[in-house]
């Protein structure tokens, strides 16, 4: 037997190597054992390509198995001279070509492809001329382009094939395909047979986003030494034993059937029906009703396929409960494997633990689920960090060349964030949802965990035209593979609304019927569409539903503006000395941290304020958030709330359940006041502020100051910045601010939920107020920016109709750099104390301690940032030891301090250009002097 295709390596440590085409075969034995136990999967697969099993079987397990094929070329093979010295290959000079991936591009489109009939269909040029063959070669394209990054159709190098590839090696290369073709002998078929790939033409350009998916994860874990250990010792030479192809495939995926169970990526049995006495029976126990939206997801009509959800309803009316309702049902109808939710910020994903962890279980059977929780520490309890994806990757002696794979794999898998897209049920920050569409690095991969998964994204309204860009491309792709969104939101502009709903139908090439239904100002409102509705018509026809609201929620807010800092300290302190329990929400954290000082300060407030923003590592911010939640909770008494001051920003604003007796803000766009106004007598209460269980609360009205510019003098271009110096770049459009500031102000008072509609679109809607014309500049400059906003989303956004293929012109963001939101860019940094010599995570306890010890500040403010000379080398080998070795994240060195009121502070022994100290402390955080 000829087998000189077994003398080149694929995989390698310093203790030995594995042969290229058995780790070539290993990946196929994964994927093909992956589709067979997850027949779901499989299923769609199957629809999508309109193949027969057995052939599309073969088909598959034939492209995956060639995802190394430039690994053949000698530019890859001389890359460990440990392996070709010990088979005692001498390639000479051989020029240098391109990144194996490209190269095996090449051997495809010169060596292979021409072995096959259809392969004669096309140009040498590939013009997309209707005919089958090129629809083959976008899905070898997304085998190829399994580092990452996408590959051309085409690709151009210096070096040709016949220059790169030796007649030796083309020779080992034709001989394996000949023996691949007898392993998947129907593969070798349908590349013959034009008629058999007919049904590709449609689907096989949006599928390959999802075939380099699969293709990616089956190589990490045929990468794995859990799956499959070095066979060959360097000393073997080539004395090892060779098995056959088919032999070795065979054991592969015995190997395959064994380990892949235990990765925790496989679906497990769904409930076979969800009520909300199954999801929430400790409400029952308390007499807890569910709310009318609560109800309406229980009992409404549920297509199958695809489906779209958009839940408006007023802050605490229960729309998160809601959304895992209809997500049970989703699962139950067996159109769902699992959940990922995605949050507005970190704060609130950490706030979502203690209600998700008390319901994921009872969404399955017997087996208990993954579950991950990207952000909260709660979440990196070691049970959750083994659930999924615990496996041992290769040794990293030759990360950089040797085992992309693996090493790149720990590092994925080190960030608790990127595994969540992985679990059964995934809570994190919607950005990692987003990144699945955006042109960076491992996209496909997240695209893959989201498959057969309901997502769900709260708080929509609150992202700006680019943001809200991409969620409108992340509905179109999931829509796409057949999966269904739930959205959540306060209240929706309607040009916001119908834009999600244009992306549903867009996923399966359907219009949508946009027409006026009567229900332009009902609120809150249920809006439901699915794919299965369409079908006959070729129009995505949406069912919009009023909702009744919660009559606990339903209130009228009095409204009362302050135009002086001092007149805002005075009620403050007034509340306080009263026992209320008081927020002031800041739109800065500059502006927080100046107001926390001078009421931290002030001998009338008995009890210390707590400052609550972005800037503290996350194990203190967490801390700080569970102080916030006891106090002003539902757990919190009124021995707890009395006399309680908070200063905080936007991190209270969402998703925390949150209630203070008296609330202050400073003027921000109308749908943000309405969600900060949420926690404003959230609870029902008695007159001392104990919860209630029943009837209604009996605090006074509730009362919404407002810090805001005046409105009774000439306005002029700097109208809020005179107030907000930070805030005017934080919320750009003035006019928005001034027509929230006279509409609130006019009124002096408004109802929800019978105002809210109208309160929006006020502000938003093209009969809106009008705003004086010292601001028009303002508007005129934020529509423009708006619409340039909305090109740069599409921009860096894969687009799903033309395939995952590289645009030779649009080159991917690096993972870390890709702006899921715009704005200031961020920089996290990893708070390690400097002591002994060494430098050690702030947080020394526990699991995931350089996670912990996290905190992210804009960019900008660290510019420049130098380490003083004597840490240099001390920071350049302590990032060596880290998982992503400090590619997501620099190293902030802090020595311990302790200033004059004994209050631990740390200072940064950094160096910045704007010469500023840098200390740290609990209570404050990160702050720049």
């Amino acid at each position: 037997m000829n087998s000189s295709y077994c003398y080149f390596w694929g995989k390698a440590t310093d203790q030995g190597w594995h042969p290229l085409v058995y780790h070539m075969l290993d990946v196929a034995a994964v994927g093909v054992t992956y589709l067979r136990l997850n027949q779901n999967v499989k299923r769609f697969f199957l629809d999508k390509t309109n193949l027969a099993e057995g052939v599309f079987t073969d088909l598959f397990g034939f492209l995956l198995t060639l995802h190394d094929l430039g690994k053949f070329a000698p530019e890859f093979q001389l890359k460990n001279p440990l392996a070709i010295k010990a088979i005692g290959i001498d390639y000479g000079d051989v020029p240098m070509m391109a990144h194996h991936t490209i190269t095996g591009m090449k051997i495809w489109n010169e060596i292979i492809k021409p072995r096959y009939s259809t392969s004669k269909l096309t140009t040498s040029k590939f013009r997309r001329s209707e005919e089958t063959a090129i629809e083959i070669l976008y899905w070898f394209a997304s085998s190829a382009g399994h580092h990452g990054k996408p590959v051309e159709l085409e690709p151009e190098t210096t070096t040709t094939i016949g220059e790169a590839i030796p007649e030796s090696v083309k020779g080992a290369i034709l001989l394996f395909i000949e023996q691949l073709e007898s392993i998947f002998p129907k593969a070798a078929q349908v590349l013959n047979d034009k008629q058999m790939l007919q049904g590709l033409k449609k689907n096989i350009r949006p599928l390959s986003y999802w075939l380099s998916g699969i293709t990616i994860l089956a190589d990490w874990l045929a990468s794995s030494k859990d799956f499959y250990p070095m066979t060959v010792d360097y000393t073997e030479g080539k004395n090892f034993t060779v098995i056959s192809l088919n032999d070795y495939y065979s054991e592969s995926l015995s190997k395959a059937a064994q380990t892949l169970p235990k990765t925790g990526l496989l679906p497990i049995k769904t409930q076979k029906s969800i009520r909300f006495t199954d999801l929430f029976p400790e409400l029952i126990e308390i007499n807890s009703q569910p709310t009318p939206l609560q109800k309406k997801a229980e009992r409404i009509d549920i297509a199958n396929g695809a489906k779209l959800f958009i839940l408006e309803d007023i802050t605490g009316a229960g729309k998160t409960e809601a959304a895992w309702i209809l997500a049970g049902r989703i699962m139950s109808s067996g159109d769902a494997d699992g959940i990922f939710m995605g949050l507005p910020t970190m704060a609130t994903s950490n706030g979502m633990y203690p209600r998700i962890s008390a319901v994921y279980e009872k969404f399955y059977e017997n087996e208990r689920p993954s579950l991950v929780l990207a952000h909260s520490a709660r979440g990196m309890h070691e049970e959750f960090q083994n659930s999924i994806l615990n496996i041992d990757p290769l040794s990293e002696d030759y990360q950089n060349e040797l085992t992309p794979a693996g090493s790149f794999c720990a590092s994925w898998l080190a960030d608790m964030s990127k595994k969540s897209l992985l679990a059964h049920v995934g809570v994190g920050t919607i950005d990692q949802a987003l990144l699945s569409v955006l042109r960076t690095s491992h996209n496909t991969l997240r695209l893959w965990g989201l498959l057969r998964k309901v997502i769900i994204l709260d708080e929509v309204h609150a992202y700006d035209s680019y943001t809200a860009e991409l969620i409108v491309n992340l509905i179109r792709f999931h829509s796409a593979m057949g999966g269904s969104t739930i959205l959540l939101s306060a209240t929706l502009p309607e040009k916001m609304r119908h834009s999600f709903m244009q992306a549903f139908a867009d996923g399966y090439e359907q219009e949508v019927n946009l027409e006026k239904k009567g229900t332009e100002q009902a609120y809150p409102l249920l809006t439901m569409a699915s794919n299965e509705s369409s079908q006959l018509n070729n129009i995505c026809e949406f069912i919009e539903e009023a909702v009744e609201s919660r009559s606990s929620v339903s209130r009228e807010v009095k409204v009362e503006f302050q135009h002086e800092l001092d007149d805002i300290f005075d009620i403050v302190i007034k509340e306080a000395e009263n026992g209320k329990a008081i927020v002031w929400v800041r739109n800065t954290v500059k502006d927080a941290m100046d107001a926390y000082e001078r009421l931290a300060n002030n001998s009338y407030i008995k009890k210390e304020p707590i400052l609550f923003h972005s800037r503290f590592a996350l194990e203190d911010r967490l801390n700080i958030e569970n102080q916030v939640l006891n106090i002003f909770g539902k757990k919190g008494t009124t021995e707890d709330r009395k006399g309680r001051v908070l200063i905080a920003t936007q991190v209270v604003e969402q998703s925390l359940d949150l209630d203070f007796d008296e609330m202050i803000t400073d003027l921000c766009p109308i749908d943000l006041i309405l969600q900060r106004a949420g926690r404003l007598h959230r609870h029902v209460r008695d007159s001392n502020g104990n919860i209630k269980k029943s009837g209604d609360d009996e605090r006074k009205q509730p009362i919404l100051q407002i810090y805001s510019p005046r409105l009774d003098q000439e306005v002029t271009e700097k109208w809020y910045a005179n107030y907000f110096k930070g805030a005017a770049f934080v919320y750009n459009n003035h006019e928005h601010l001034f027509k929230t500031a006279k509409m609130l102000h006019d009124k002096g008072q408004y109802k929800m939920p019978e105002d809210a509609r109208n309160l929006i679109e006020s502000v938003y809607g093209n009969s809106g107020l009008a705003a004086p014309q010292a601001l028009k500049k303002s508007a005129e400059k934020y529509r423009v920016k708006e619409i340039e906003n909305e090109i740069q989303a599409i921009r860096n956004c894969f687009e799903l109709k033309t395939g995952y293929i590289q645009d030779r012109n649009l080159q991917p963001w690096p993972e870390d750099k890709t702006p899921t939101r715009l704005g200031d860019e961020s920089l996290t940094l990893r708070l390690c104390v400097y002591k002994n010599g060494k430098l050690t995570p702030y947080v020394d306890k526990g699991l995931h301690q350089w996670q912990r010890s996290e905190v992210r500040v804009p960019a900008w403010s660290f510019y420049g940032m130098a380490y003083r000379e004597e840490l240099k080398e001390i920071v350049k080998e302590t990032e060596n030891k880290l998982p992503d070795k400090g590619r997501y994240g620099r190293l902030l060195p802090i020595k311990l301090q302790t200033n004059v009121n004994k209050i631990v502070e740390y200072e940064a022994l950094i160096e910045l250009k704007n010469n500023k100290i840098v200390t740290y402390n609990k209570k404050k955080g990160l702050i720049a002097i």
